[in-house]
């Protein structure tokens, strides 16, 4: 773009040439650099602040081009650009006119040092592995890999860029569907322990209840104990509101376990969370008959070794804790049922650690907005 086009208020490139330039200071410590620069049509001015080795690196007749927010100066109304992108020569390149990428930044880390090593790296995108088949590409519509990689970061447009994003969402949602669904078919080969559907056992949890079961909780608790019946390993999510009665249904899954001879451990991300989850459960597990306690990190070692001791020989159904649970002290006599609270909230190790104490069944609970309580399969 010429000078003479340039309007107060736009982002806008220009192809300049240096005619002079100044190194002042700017108050509180500061330099500034203030460059004025001139083509056929016309002149304006550049100023970059703190940035006083730009004065050693420019020379007057250096062709330029500029990118950046126009403006009208305080005195003399000319145009003027403050701390511009700029490149020498008359075509841009990485870091003018064009779709610029914006980095996250730190000290001694600019965008525009790491959009140059970008640039170098990018023909190694190549020999990417590429999950996506060529008949998947052309069915969707997307460009290849190395396409869509060398798009995201330089873009040609407004349009290409949508489409690599695209691209590159379109490998990784396929990548984490993939894992899913490797992750079932080993499961289908784990063996668990069978818990068996015991109607008269429902029937029964479902009367010690204090209130009356919802259609979404009875349709979730059938989708939990048919699960148990079966002879390799559960992983379900139980999502609902605050207040929708996952916990409800949790314990009636306990109670399953317990009638079958199986223990539960129920981990919460938080003392006060396993707190609120021990209170909650006792007035639902006492008609049961069920022996429950609870294991944090503030519990008194005479207490710990109580607990344990009743856990290792049997003589607890269920035991509510913190990170505590994964302690290797913590040994079931016969585990059946692990159960973890807000599961985003704990990392895949400490996950699995506790189910690891036996290969268990497995609830994950989540508080996250639905309006009714569904159970998802994994």
């Amino acid at each position: 773009m010429d000078v003479c086009f340039l309007q107060e208020g736009a982002k806008q490139t220009v192809k300049v040439r240096l005619e002079r330039l100044h190194l002042r200071p700017g108050g509180r410590g500061r330099r500034v650099v203030e460059a004025i620069l001139a083509d056929d049509t016309g002149r304006m001015k550049a100023v970059w602040f703190n940035q006083p080795y730009l004065a050693q690196s420019m020379h007057s007749g250096d062709e330029m081009v500029l990118s950046g927010k126009v403006q009208k100066e305080r005195r003399g109304g000319g145009l003027v650009m403050m701390n511009p992108a700029f490149e020498r020569g008359v075509t841009g390149g990485l870091h003018t006119g064009r779709l610029v990428p914006i980095y996250p930044e730190t000290q001694g880390l600019t965008s525009r040092w790491i959009r140059a090593r970008v640039s170098e790296a990018l023909p190694s995108a190549a020999l990417m592995r590429d999950e996506v088949p060529e008949a998947v590409e052309r069915s969707q519509r997307l460009p290849s890999l190395p396409a869509a990689i060398q798009q995201v970061h330089f873009p040609d447009n407004e349009e290409w860029l949508a489409l690599a994003r695209r691209r590159v969402a379109f490998r990784q949602l396929l990548l984490m569907q993939l894992a899913v669904l490797i992750s079932r078919e080993q499961r289908q080969h784990q063996v668990a322990p069978s818990i068996a559907y015991d109607v008269e056992r429902a029937r029964a949890i479902r009367d010690a209840l204090p209130f009356a079961l919802t259609d979404a909780q009875r349709k979730a608790a059938h989708a939990v104990f048919s699960d148990l019946a079966l002879p390799r390993p559960m992983a379900r999510l139980l999502q609902g509101d605050v207040g929708s009665g996952k916990t409800a249904v949790a314990a009636m899954a306990a109670a399953m376990a317990a009638r079958a001879g199986f223990q539960t451990l129920l981990m919460a991300p938080t003392e006060l969370l396993a707190q609120q989850h021990a209170r909650t459960l006792k007035p639902y597990l006492e008609p049961l008959r069920m022996r429950m306690d609870m294991l944090v990190s503030s519990t008194g070692a005479a207490d710990r070794r109580r607990i344990l001791a009743e856990l290792g020989d049997g003589g607890l159904d269920l035991l509510v804790g913190t990170h505590a649970l994964i302690e290797p002290t913590v040994q079931p006599h016969q585990l059946g049922l692990v159960i973890s609270d807000e599961q985003h909230r704990f990392g895949v190790g400490q996950r699995e650690a506790l189910a690891q104490k036996a290969i268990a069944e497995g609830i994950e609970i989540s508080a996250q907005l639905h309006e009714q309580l569904i159970a998802l399969a994994g």
